[in-house]
């Protein structure tokens, strides 16, 4: 948000870009059952908007503000979360968690496997195929600045690690790769390219343009750690 949550034109006036996030369906449920003033969500990590989290999903925090109850039915409160929310989220597994946590997560480092649908503009054979997984597994990336958040992050050039890569499925012009990479690492870009801001990429590998279509998390590595 360029405004801070004030409202501007990009906005529309909101002071947000989207309707709804996981910290609206789930902070002010809780919020209202420890009869907080305010409520405040940490994540482990971010996503685009158009990502799905699936597998064993992201831990995450909230924090409310001046609770008069500190110890609400987390059991009603996990349940009235997941009838609310119409299936955009589920929550499991709620329970009480202090700063020394919190702190932790937000600053934790984790490797993420993304299940990526792309879509070329040709049919590309299996060897162009096989030349994307030998050249990125396992190989580093340098990554500027996404184009489409340019406009609101410094424009930085990011050193990252495709740890693993390979073709799960292929029909037509359509390619799904499964990728565990880095955490930070811009994953539509590694796939288009971003006009050259990603090297190397999976279009440029192949020698055909493409784009992102689907894009899901499927595991987060070493939550436990």
């Amino acid at each position: 948000r360029e405004c801070g949550g004030k409202g501007c034109p990009r906005c529309g006036g909101k002071g947000r870009m989207y309707d709804s996030s996981v910290q609206d369906l789930t902070g002010p449920i809780i919020m209202k059952h420890a009869e907080g003033e305010d409520d405040f969500f940490h994540g482990m990590g971010r996503e685009d908007i158009d990502a799905r989290m699936l597998g064993n999903g992201r831990p995450f925090v909230v924090e409310i503000r001046r609770p008069r109850v500190r110890t609400p039915d987390l059991d009603k409160i996990q349940h009235e979360i997941n009838a609310s929310a119409g299936g955009m989220v589920e929550v499991e597994g709620l329970r009480k968690s202090d700063r020394a946590e919190m702190r932790s997560l937000k600053e934790s480092t984790h490797p993420k496997t993304y299940r990526v649908r792309v879509r070329f503009q040709t049919t590309v054979d299996d060897g162009k195929l096989n030349e994307v997984v030998g050249a990125l597994a396992g190989k580093p990336i340098s990554q500027l600045t996404p184009s489409r958040v340019a406009h609101r992050r410094a424009d930085l050039e990011r050193h990252r690690t495709v740890r693993k890569i390979q073709v799960e499925s292929v029909e037509g012009n359509e390619v799904v790769f499964v990728v565990e990479a880095d955490s930070g690492t811009y994953i539509k870009e590694l796939m288009h390219g971003d006009a050259g801001r990603t090297q190397p990429n999976v279009a440029g590998i192949v020698g055909v343009p493409c784009e992102v279509v689907e894009l899901d998390v499927i595991e987060i590595g070493d939550q436990g750690g």
